[in-house]
């Protein structure tokens, strides 16, 4: 993990982020860190199913949750397993794994997502088709989902602070199909050449919308 990392939510914070999820859910966390957000989500849901990559904070939240009938705490890495069809992803996100995570939900069928994202990339995330910051990963995500802004969150609400904030997301995925590993390979390279000229008209890559990118590069499947 990189710095900034391992931050905890304070617990004041806790509630801001769990009272949006609608009660009697089946959750899929990514992250359990020290079990203050997980005890908090499993008073509310049907299920909790929490990973964490961390043996040693693993193992003290697991017996910290061990109390909730409700929860399934394991070691691992959740990226690298794939939610139940009923379930819904949450996640306070390491700030490392942003673009590993948004490949991650592109590529499995994942409906619902709470998520807590440096606000930096969630700039990346919505930037306008034309605009600097517009790149593979506002492509991506522009094309599969609805991405909906709940509050944001100052640094100062985490212990150690990280030097930057974050934002707490709401993402529904509104087209019913996910994109392949190497189609997402492809979109990146594409998008990497952001000035170059496209086969639609005049436009630069840079001013492709996302739907007009999946043409250029070839994507047929959504």
């Amino acid at each position: 993990m990189k710095p900034g990392d391992k931050r905890f939510l304070n617990n004041e914070w806790i509630p801001v982020l769990t009272n949006h999820i609608p009660a009697g859910l089946r959750i899929f966390e990514i992250g359990t860190g020290n079990g203050n957000i997980t005890e908090s989500i499993a008073k509310i849901s049907q299920s909790v199913r929490t990973f964490e990559i961390d043996k040693k904070l693993q193992k003290t939240a697991a017996e910290r949750l061990n109390r909730y009938q409700n929860v399934q705490a394991y070691n691992g890495d959740a990226l690298s397993n794939v939610p139940f069809d009923n379930e819904v992803v949450f996640s306070d996100l390491p700030f490392s794994q942003s673009r590993r995570f948004i490949d991650w939900i592109s590529e499995n069928p994942i409906n619902d997502i709470y998520v807590v994202v440096q606000r930096e990339f969630y700039n990346k995330m919505m930037a306008g088709t034309g605009t600097r910051k517009y790149g593979a990963v506002s492509v991506i995500v522009q094309f599969l989902f609805f991405v909906k802004k709940i509050i944001d969150i100052p640094a100062s609400a985490y212990t150690p602070a990280p030097a930057v904030s974050a934002v707490y997301l709401n993402i529904k995925r509104f087209r019913k199909c996910t994109l392949s590993r190497n189609e997402i390979i492809a979109i990146r390279n594409f998008m990497s050449n952001k000035t170059s000229k496209s086969r639609i008209g005049n436009k630069r890559v840079f001013q492709l919308s996302p739907e007009e990118v999946m043409v250029e590069v070839g994507i047929r499947s959504c």
